[in-house]
């Protein structure tokens, strides 16, 4: 084609795009959970209302996701982590997959048997744990250290992110503390594989969730209870007690003693018998 009828023809082929873009109002491929739009209102996946969708971004450059999610979590008594010595299960509201599994004995040892190129390790950090001397296909490569003035969880505490891309033996192998620490304490929640270096779980988002209810003492002036959260949500802490003494029974407002458990019990105490006192918990609540 001559290079003059070759520009005509450039030039028609752009023209008919640009009038086919005009015409094209939505664009949309799938359904259900894999639904993926196109409009002028922008880019989304999941579902069919731009508002609503999981995930989705704007000709401005705006991005819009749900929420951050830990994926590849594999919990602390998943087949692929074998222990030896002597190890206890806890459950732990407050840690990643609510529990971990811990020892106090210098030189047990866990084994993780994984596929890929990256793994990272879930722990807490505190003022009585210990260290951790970690080896992958049984060379050593460094001791991490889990001692910290405060409680910090649902930690990442340790990834390596270039290895080949087969079969891998992660040993974890308790290690004499840090003299500032009270004890060797190590444990394990679970492992990720693929971290990403710039997530860190323990800066995923988490809500504030009131809890509210009605607890009638019994003749020691004594009630307990669990907060229930909504479906799909683990509660973490309680930040926040409230007793409404407006709406208590009991004329001389006798105001009991409200402490919280970490597994989402709480407890009434030292209050008047037969008692019915409006409780308000304010917790900290965080996806599953």
């Amino acid at each position: 084609m001559p290079l003059e009828e070759q520009k005509i023809w450039e030039k028609k082929q752009q023209r008919g795009g640009f009038a086919f873009l005009k015409r094209l109002k939505e664009m949309a491929v799938g359904t259900g959970d894999t639904l993926f739009k196109a409009s002028k209102e922008g880019v989304w996946l999941g579902r069919g209302d731009y508002t609503n969708a999981p995930l989705r971004f704007n000709f401005q450059g705006e991005i819009f996701a749900k929420r951050l999610t830990l994926e590849n979590f594999v919990k602390y008594d998943d087949s692929s982590i074998s222990y030896t010595g002597t190890w206890t299960a806890y459950t732990q509201a407050f840690c990643y997959g609510r529990g971990e599994k811990v020892s106090t004995t210098v030189g047990d040892y866990f084994e993780i048997s994984f596929f890929g190129k990256s793994i990272g390790l879930l722990m807490t950090k505190s003022v009585n744990k210990g260290k951790l001397k970690i080896y992958i296909d049984n060379v050593f490569l460094e001791t991490i250290d889990l001692y910290n003035s405060v409680i910090l969880t649902r930690m990442l505490v340790w990834q390596k992110i270039d290895l080949a891309h087969t079969v891998h033996t992660l040993k974890g192998v308790v290690e004499t503390k840090n003299p500032s620490s009270s004890g060797n304490g190590v444990g394990l929640q679970g492992y990720t594989l693929f971290p990403h270096s710039g997530i860190k779980v323990e800066q995923l988002s988490a809500d504030l969730y009131i809890y509210a209810v009605n607890k009638t003492t019994d003749a020691n002036g004594y009630a307990n209870g669990a907060v229930s959260v909504p479906d799909g949500y683990v509660a973490i802490a309680a930040v926040g007690i409230t007793l409404h003494s407006g709406t208590m029974s009991d004329a001389d407002q006798t105001d009991p003693k409200l402490c919280w458990r970490g597994d989402s019990l709480y407890y009434l105490y030292n209050g008047k018998a037969d008692t019915t006192y409006a409780v308000q918990i304010g917790v900290l609540i965080s996806k599953l």
